[in-house]
């Protein structure tokens, strides 16, 4: 559908129902038509009391099509003269939602049942944002979320941190309450520690969180360095979008405590979706920026470290087989799990997932002639670390120091970062391993000699083929022995003991080999080239 033509910073409801597919949402109902005024995009629980203003588009998050509530969002949502409500319904429930549209007057836009509210929420702002929309601030910042988990912490009675569905930290309390190691090294770490998950108990009071609404609790350690708490998994639309977790201060938890745990899980849904929508939108657009910088392009993309040394670095899996779905997740959680690293090290840190490489831009921070062994050490525990997470083997590949990544020399860099990593892959690695462009540099011009010739008919001979064929059919060994010489670089001796046979019996091997093949082993490129096809194959 194309959307229909607006003044700028002007867009209609039809305009932004145009530029999205019918698929992902459907207008139900327009009572007052589709050239209403959009001007923001808002979330908001069935059961909440949001300040819905003119122009609005609010999403329903978790409303029951046919409840009273729904019905009294979309009153106020009418007398706010917004301009559509969103909200998740399936044909069953279009006669009921078309009849309230029309009784108060409201638009209603349909998500299917399978939509993720962050998802929808990021297309619908982006799409605002895209527009120009008069008054919109694409940066305009998400709920206090850091306010929140102190509203929860002094509530429940408790330190609070609130993670997402990812484990990583996104907000804690900071009012003056007891604390153990476990909080302190999530707060550091902004992660749920590894030795923590490495429990089974611990995975499965996750699983059990995200399987239903129950406040679940944890006992303290014997030792008392690991203290008792409540944890709770926050939901959107039955969603699990992430966890509130509150450590035991200095009063038990008590009902009314975990009555005060329960109920703030709503609030925290929607501080999570606008900070997850947030963050989407922003990532998104750096992650065009360092697409377009990697390419080449000027585009949007020169502005990523412009001006900045860098060095470009490109980090991947060992291939060991196994089902294609897996090996996305995986994907991505090396992509998240590299770029978390690396803005830990450097927050102008960018990187991006292309193909089935990460690729990360990071700064360079020693001096010009310097080493960079830094970068080096963060590649090596990057690789390590996501190797441990994910099981599998993670190497990486280091391309050259660049002094501008807005400059075509990231080109290079990115060029060698590859090359490394697969020269590195190529090796059948079974542990994290990083290398730079100059400590493989030779493979990889092997290995790309091999593309070409190996590709190119025209340029490979038939010497060995031949000689091949005759130690099957003859029972001989000339192939073994035209490689012992050649890796002797034609010296008798050495080639006679590598084979463990008398240099007189080589010398009549060869012999044969050159009465065989018609070939003149004393060329010195002929002999070059017979070489180079034996180190391909």
């Amino acid at each position: 559908m194309r959307a229909p033509d607006t003044p700028d910073g002007v867009l209609t409801l039809g305009a932004l129902l145009g530029r999205l597919s019918p698929v992902v949402l459907e207008l139900l109902a327009s009572p007052l038509g589709t050239d209403v005024e959009v001007r923001r995009v808002l979330i908001a629980g069935s059961r909440d009391e949001v300040a819905v203003g003119q122009g609005d588009v609010v999403l329903l998050v978790g409303a029951d099509p046919a409840g009273v509530e729904t019905a009294e969002c979309m009153a106020r949502a009418a007398a706010a003269r917004a301009a559509a409500v969103v909200l998740k319904a399936g044909p069953a429930h279009e006669p009921v939602v078309t009849s309230l549209a029309g009784a108060h007057g409201v638009a209603v836009v349909t998500a299917p049942p399978s939509a993720d509210w962050g998802q929808v929420f990021t297309l619908l702002r982006t799409v605002v944002s895209a527009a120009g929309v008069a008054g919109h601030d694409v940066d305009h910042a998400p709920a206090d979320l850091f306010a929140l988990a102190n509203a929860i912490a002094g509530a429940v009675g408790g330190a609070t941190t609130i993670e997402d569905r990812q484990l990583r930290v996104v907000a804690y309390s900071n009012l003056d309450q007891p604390i153990d190691a476990v909080r302190r090294d999530s707060i550091l770490g902004r992660s749920v520690p590894g030795y923590v998950m490495e429990r089974d108990d611990i995975v499965a009071t996750y699983r059990r969180m995200w399987a239903n609404t129950d406040v679940v609790r944890l006992p303290g350690g014997d030792d008392g360095r690991v203290r008792p708490r409540m944890g709770a998994s926050v939901r959107a639309g039955g969603e699990v979008i992430g966890t509130i977790w509150v450590v035991e201060g200095d009063r038990s938890f008590d009902a009314a405590a975990e009555r005060a745990l329960r109920d703030s899980t709503p609030v925290a849904a929607l501080h999570l979706l606008h900070h997850q929508a947030a963050d989407d939108v922003e990532r998104r657009r750096r992650s065009d920026a360092v697409r377009a910088a990697l390419d080449g392009r000027r585009g949007d993309g020169h502005d990523v470290l412009a001006g900045s040394r860098a060095m470009v670095v490109a980090f991947g899996i060992r291939d060991l087989g196994g089902d294609v779905a897996a090996a996305v997740v995986r994907q991505r959680r090396l992509l998240d799990l590299v770029t978390y690293q690396a803005e830990m090290f450097d927050a102008r840190s960018a990187a991006v997932s292309i193909g089935d490489v990460v690729l990360v831009i990071l700064p360079e921070t020693a001096p010009a002639g310097s080493g960079s062994r830094r970068q080096r050490e963060l590649v090596m525990d990057v690789a390590q670390r996501a190797s441990h997470a994910l099981k599998v083997t993670v190497c990486a590949g280091v391309g050259s120091v660049i002094d501008d990544v807005g400059g075509s020399s990231v080109v290079a860099s990115r060029w060698e970062a590859e090359q490394a990593l697969g020269a590195v892959l190529a090796a059948g690695p079974t542990e994290a391993t990083v290398r730079s462009i100059d400590e493989v540099r030779s493979s990889v011009v092997m290995r790309r000699v091999r593309d070409v010739l190996v590709d190119d008919a025209r340029c490979r001979t038939p010497h060995l083929e031949v000689l091949a064929r005759h130690d099957a059919e003859q029972h001989t060994d000339h192939l073994a022995t035209l490689g012992a010489y050649l890796d002797s670089f034609g010296d008798v001796s050495s080639a006679a003991a590598a084979l463990s046979v008398h240099p007189n019996t080589l010398r009549y091997r060869l012999k044969r080999i050159v009465d065989l093949l018609g070939v003149d082993l004393t060329d010195p490129v002929e002999r070059f080239v017979l070489e180079l096809q034996w180190r391909l194959r």
